[in-house]
């Protein structure tokens, strides 16, 4: 048996080469934990999906910049009088006037090529006219889904950059050297975690 002595050195105290070695190693810490860092985001969005009407939502991304990348929801259901008030358009207000809610159901899905992709083309809405009471109101609706589905866009679109913008912060240099002295991380020479 041996004893063998290395000397041990704070971030700070590495070269910078050294100093790279261990933000890699750090980096690849952060992207193994990354689901969990962003678990806050999803649930935020969900709660704001919820209030637009978009119940139940399920929410599904992919942030590593290759193609079908992307972030959409599902939801069994959309309660529409909801999501018309959120969308405050002429269009909408008429439909809420004339309860035009009742008279349909709505739902996000998948479409064919979701089964590898995980961006906003992904899904889409399902508007289920149930009457044909007049080619007017059937306008209207199919106007409607329109704008929902414009709105479900969009919404897309804004989950999939905070979260981008979320990873970013989180695979930053200062976010990862803040990280590495609040807990303490000591290194070799070369910058390997002892």
């Amino acid at each position: 048996m041996r004893t063998v002595e290395q000397k041990i050195y704070k971030f700070h105290e590495l070269t910078d080469t050294a100093k790279e070695r261990a933000l890699d190693w750090m980096r690849e810490t952060q992207c193994e934990s990354m689901p969990e860092l962003l678990d806050w985001i999803i649930g935020e969005w969900k709660e704001t999906l919820e209030h637009i009407g978009f119940l139940e939502p399920k929410v599904y991304y992919d942030i590593s910049c290759s193609q079908g990348s992307g972030s959409c929801f599902d939801c069994r259901y959309v309660d529409l009088r909801k999501c018309l008030q959120y969308l405050d358009s002429k269009e909408s207000k008429k439909a809420l006037r004339l309860r035009l809610d009742q008279y349909a159901s709505a739902s996000i899905k998948q479409t064919l090529s979701s089964n590898y992709y995980c961006h906003e083309m992904t899904r889409y809405i399902d508007l289920d006219i149930h009457t044909t009471r007049h080619y007017r109101v059937e306008y209207l609706l199919n106007s409607l889904r329109e704008d929902i589905e414009m709105l479900r866009l969009d919404l897309c679109l804004k989950i999939h950059r905070k979260l981008e913008q979320e990873s970013d912060y989180y695979l930053s240099d200062e976010c990862l050297i803040e990280l590495i002295e609040c807990n303490d991380y000591e290194f070799t020479e070369t910058g390997e975690v002892y």
